[in-house]
């Protein structure tokens, strides 16, 4: 008497995901399909049942992983149709199962924003703004930072910006008239810029005197007479123009060593005044006592004639993506093992084999993910924070105290990095060990993977949030090295766009050897997923002396 046996693959934890796929596999046995084995091509084939399906597997997922997962199985079902010319092995049947399992398990996509493609060729669309001037394009908001092509374009074209002598003087290209006689604020631009009160440009009331030179005298000896500058001054106009400043200084040897007056100095004084002629563009200036020979101004044209401003506009840019063939991941199970899981039904076999594929196949790819991170910060190291978790030997607090002083070291870098990008809203992401993500304080988590399991699945990381200068997102993984924590800026906005993850496909196939073992047919799982930087925005803290120790 022959006595049939399945395979005895020992006890096998029950988590919320095998219960979901015992429930989906006894919903279809009462139609007489089977989901782990033949029946399944029968699913692919059939929209209503495959959806029927779908909706069982998707059973108990977290509302946040809901939309990319559901996308994952219709590009499974997809991809396994087109590539079934030879039909549909059951080993296929896999696939979804694998999807329910891995991607709940993955921690990096938590981490880079993510969008799960419908086909593995298509397009991102992403904004760039500018602003124009003179036919010309400055790109946002690079151009407007310090030391950028159009730095001072958001404040319309300047005025002069060096000294404006009150005599005439000679600055370079033969000697103009001064301030005495009505200096020529429209003849005068820099940079070659053209304007003319003949055409309606005029200069913007909001206008300053910044700087005074006067000459002092020496009052408590003989020394000569020395050229004074009274500067940080914003010595603005009156209703008509008015100007008028009352000035007045020190020699430097009436000074003593700690810049006050010696005893019998007095300062020399003088007044200045003049008047601001918006229409005709000059500025006439005068001193009482001839002290005062030159001043610096601040100013610009005026645009309310919209003679002189610039037009703010954005290139739509296209960047082309095609995710490759993918990477195979050969699973170390002999088609054999497979073969008896499959012929009899084992659902508990089956949830074996997806745990084993979806366990090496999500540290492979939160390693890959992580090293795009890591990447990411080598190409743009601009940022190189540090914290060290044994104080310094002044400090009387805890050694709790000290280490919340993390959180002021990442608020500073990060406010800095958005500061530098011009960023708006968005996010920070704060990628890192468990054991350095431990030092942060007061954080909220939101899923902890030693406490509860992630869409019915135990995943082996956590998830948090703090709140601080900035909004702060937290994934807490082994996957990362200890001893740095890596801080990305995550965009709201297309113009803004940083860092992707594009998935398409994971799907479970037959069709090679294990190149390991070149005589054992094998199974393998075939992923397609792309990551794409389109701006760098990372910093890094390296964390220092973090051994646990509570106490110095």
């Amino acid at each position: 008497m022959i006595q049939y046996k399945t395979t005895n693959l020992g006890q096998t934890k029950q988590d919320g995901f095998s219960q979901v796929l015992s429930e989906a596999k006894a919903l279809f046995d009462e139609q007489h399909i089977n989901i782990l084995g033949e029946g399944y091509q029968e699913i692919l084939a059939d929209t209503g049942l495959f959806e029927e399906y779908k909706a069982a597997m998707l059973k108990g997922v977290d509302a946040d992983e809901m939309d990319a997962m559901d996308q994952l199985i219709d590009n499974s079902r997809m991809t396994t149709l087109q590539e079934s010319i030879s039909g549909i092995t059951p080993i296929s049947s896999l696939s979804v199962p694998t999807i329910r399992k891995l991607w709940p398990r993955m921690a990096m996509k938590n981490a880079i924003p993510t969008e799960v493609v419908k086909l593995p060729k298509f397009s991102v669309s992403y904004l760039l703004p500018y602003i124009i001037k003179n036919g010309v394009r400055h790109y946002l908001p690079e151009a407007i930072m310090d030391g950028g092509s159009a730095a001072d374009l958001v404040e319309g074209q300047g005025l002069w910006n060096d000294w404006v002598f009150l005599a005439d003087h000679d600055y370079g290209s033969g000697v103009v008239d001064g301030a005495a006689k009505g200096f020529a604020l429209l003849d005068t631009l820099p940079g070659g810029a053209v304007a003319s009160a003949a055409v309606g440009d005029s200069v913007d009331p909001d206008f300053f005197v910044t700087d005074v030179m006067i000459v002092c005298s020496h009052t408590t000896g003989g020394d000569p007479d020395e050229n004074v500058e009274i500067n940080q001054l914003r010595v603005g106009t009156g209703l008509n123009g008015d100007i008028f400043y009352a000035c007045s200084a020190y020699h430097s040897s009436d000074l003593d060593g700690n810049g006050d007056p010696v005893a019998g100095a007095t300062p020399t004084t003088d007044n200045l005044f003049g008047k601001l002629d918006r229409i005709a563009g000059t500025l006439t200036l005068a001193s009482s006592a001839g002290k005062v020979i030159r001043v610096k101004i601040k100013g610009r044209l005026s645009s309310e004639f919209n003679m002189h401003t610039e037009s703010v506009s954005f290139d739509i840019q296209t960047r082309d993506i095609t995710i490759g063939t993918g990477v195979h991941l050969n699973a170390p199970l002999p088609i054999e093992f497979l073969q008896d899981v499959m012929a009899m039904y084992n659902i508990d076999g089956a949830a074996k084999v997806v745990d084993i594929m979806t366990n090496t196949l999500a540290l492979k790819l939160d390693h890959e993910l992580k090293d795009f991170v890591v990447e990411g910060y080598a190409r743009s190291p601009i940022y190189p924070a540090e914290f060290d978790c044994k104080p310094f030997t002044q400090f009387s607090g805890t050694p709790k105290q000290w280490r919340e002083m993390l959180k002021d070291v990442i608020d500073h870098y990060a406010t800095k990095l958005k500061q530098a990008n011009m960023f708006t809203g968005g996010k920070f992401v704060i990628i890192g060990n468990e054991l350095d993500c431990n030092l942060l304080p007061n954080v909220t988590w939101t899923f902890v993977g030693s406490a509860g399991e992630r869409s019915g699945v135990e995943a082996d990381y956590s998830l948090g949030a703090i709140s601080g200068a900035n909004r702060y997102d937290i994934v807490s993984t082994p996957a990362m090295e200890q001893g740095y924590l890596y801080v990305i800026f995550v965009s709201s906005q297309d113009e803004q766009m940083t860092y992707k993850y594009f998935p398409y496909s994971f799907n479970v196939e037959r069709g090679y050897s294990d190149p390991q073992y070149s005589y054992v047919p094998s199974i393998m799982i075939a992923k397609r997923h792309q990551t794409e930087y389109f701006k760098d925005a990372i910093f890094r803290v390296e964390i220092q002396n973090n051994t646990g120790a509570v106490s110095w």
